[in-house]
C-alpha cells in the first residue's frame, strides 16, 4: 500500500457559499483549473480533511468527481475552524473501506468556509490517495524528532531540509508513522529520494506539542510511508502560513 497527500487551498471572501477550492499546485499530479487529476496508481478515497482559518465557521465540505456523483459526494467531518488541525479525531477516516475513483478523472473540493462576508480567509482541503486498502505495519519501532526550518506561503507546498536530531545507525528504515507541528502549519508531507520521489505521504500538522491527536497516523497504523537510507532522508513539504519553524516525529522501523 501507498499513499499520496495533495491539497487545496484558497482564500475567500463569501460566507454560506459551497464553492470550488483551488487546488495547490503540485508537480506529482496533474493539475487543471478546479481539478486534481486522480493518478492510475493512485485511485482510492484513504482519508480526506477540511479547515478553514478564518472565524467564520464553515458548515460543509465535500469532494466531488463525476464518478462520485453516480452515488453520492463524500461529506467530510469533522470540519476544523482555526490555524491548525486539532482534536483527537482530525480527518474522515476511509483506511478500511476506500472509496474508488476513476483514473484520469478530476477530482475537486468544495467548502463553504473562509471568510465573514468582508474579510477574506483561507480555506484548505486534503485527500490522501492509495492503491488499496491501508495495511497497517508491525515490527520494533523507534521515534526520532526531526526539525525543518520552512517559510510558509499560503496555499504552496514549501520544500525544506528534514533534520533528524539523532545520528541513526546505518541501514535503510520503513517510516510507519508521523507528527507535524508547526505555528501556522495546515499539512506536511515527506518527499523521498529516488523512483518514490513522486510519492508524497503525509499527515495533518497542528501548533505546538501540547496538542494532543488521534493515532491514524502514527505507530503503523497508516502503513508504511516510505523507506530511506540513513544517508539519504527524506524532505519536508510543508503547507500552511506564517510560520519559519515545523517539528517533526518519525516513526520507524529498522529494515
Amino acid at each position: 500500500m501507498t499513499m499520496h497527500l495533495v491539497a487545496y487551498g484558497k482564500s475567500i471572501t463569501t460566507k454560506g457559499t459551497s464553492q470550488a477550492i483551488t487546488p495547490v499546485p503540485d508537480n506529482t499530479v496533474t493539475i487543471s483549473g478546479n481539478h486534481i487529476y486522480v493518478p492510475d496508481k493512485y485511485n482510492q478515497l484513504v482519508y480526506a480533511g477540511a479547515l478553514t482559518k478564518g472565524a467564520q465557521a464553515f458548515t460543509t465540505a465535500q469532494l466531488q468527481s463525476p464518478s462520485l456523483r453516480d452515488m453520492f459526494y463524500p461529506d467530510i467531518s469533522p470540519l476544523h475552524l482555526g490555524t491548525n488541525f486539532t482534536g483527537a479525531q482530525q480527518v474522515t477516516d476511509y483506511s478500511q473501506t476506500p472509496i474508488p475513483l476513476v483514473t484520469n478523472e478530476g477530482l475537486d473540493f468544495y467548502s463553504d468556509g473562509g471568510g465573514d462576508g468582508s474579510t477574506a480567509q483561507y480555506a484548505y482541503g486534503l485527500a490522501w490517495l492509495a492503491d488499496g486498502a491501508v495495511q497497517p505495519a508491525k515490527g520494533e519501532m523507534v521515534t526520532v524528532r526531526c526539525t525543518a526550518a520552512i517559510t510558509l506561503s499560503s496555499a504552496t507546498w514549501v520544500n525544506g531540509v528534514l533534520t533528524i536530531s539523532q545520528t541513526l545507525p546505518v541501514g535503510n528504515y520503513d517510516v510507519v508513522g508521523m507528527r507535524a507541528e508547526g505555528s501556522g502549519l495546515v499539512a506536511a508531507r515527506l518527499a523521498f529520494i529516488g523512483q518514490s520521489a513522486v510519492t508524497r505521504p503525509g499527515v495533518t500538522g497542528v501548533a505546538s506539542p501540547q496538542i494532543i491527536q488521534g493515532n491514524q497516523f502514527r505507530y503503523g497504523n497508516a502503513g508504511v510511508f516510505g523507506t530511506f537510507n540513513s544517508i539519504t532522508p527524506p524532505s519536508l513539504d510543508a503547507l500552511g502560513d506564517t510560520g519559519t519553524a515545523q517539528v517533526v516525529y518519525l516513526d520507524l522501523i529498522p529494515r
